[in-house]
């Protein structure tokens, strides 16, 4: 029991440490367009730089929020689009925020084409970062079930009405993950 409650904690740090490297390359991401096109352009006269560190700690703090709400970093509950989807919406939301205090710095309309630009990279960071993330999460998790709550969660647990589930009874919810789904609160669902 240790040594599962071990192999828990391991994959949780490392969960957290692969998220906070997400943050790392949108934050980065955006920080290159702001200092190499934004930055320079600000009415009167542009940041120093604390100024700049503090517009860019705003980009990644909207993005932290948003991933947040919309369960960017469930490695270990959502399958590999999912996670691109929400990361992308996140992204999508923080970007308009960040466009229109862009837009209040500058006291005029801004070009949002450098941003929109941001915004596709982002999306192409998600999609190599989520591919990544859930191949190495999913190799070091072969041998248990997920993690937390849903450790010990097996398929006697789900429903029986659900037609592909004629596997065995005490097999752990991830070996089936192509058939079944975890809802919003919690209840495990077929995906037939």
């Amino acid at each position: 029991m240790r040594e599962s409650t071990k192999q828990i904690k391991s994959l949780d740090n490392i969960t957290k440490l692969l998220s906070l490297l997400n943050v790392l390359l949108m934050t980065a991401a955006f920080a290159f367009v702001w200092y190499k096109y934004y930055s320079t352009r600000i009415y009167l006269e542009p940041f120093y730089q604390n100024g700049n560190y503090f517009i860019i700690f705003v980009f990644g703090g909207l993005y932290i929020i948003f991933v947040r709400i919309y369960n960017g970093f469930k490695i270990e509950f959502s399958r590999t689009a999912e996670i691109i989807y929400s990361q992308a919406i996140s992204e999508i939301v923080t970007n308009v925020i960040m466009y229109v205090i862009i837009v209040l710095l500058y006291r005029g309309i801004a070009n949002p084409i450098p941003l929109g630009l941001t915004l596709f990279v982002e999306i192409f960071i998600s999609i190599i970062w989520s591919a990544i993330v859930h191949r190495i999460y999913f190799s070091r998790n072969s041998g248990m079930a997920l993690s937390g709550e849903l450790l010990m969660l097996t398929i006697r647990s789900i429903p029986r009405f659900c037609r592909k589930a004629s596997i065995s009874s005490n097999m752990p919810w991830r070996v089936s993950r192509s058939w079944w789904t975890i809802s919003a609160a919690g209840i495990p669902r077929c995906t037939c």
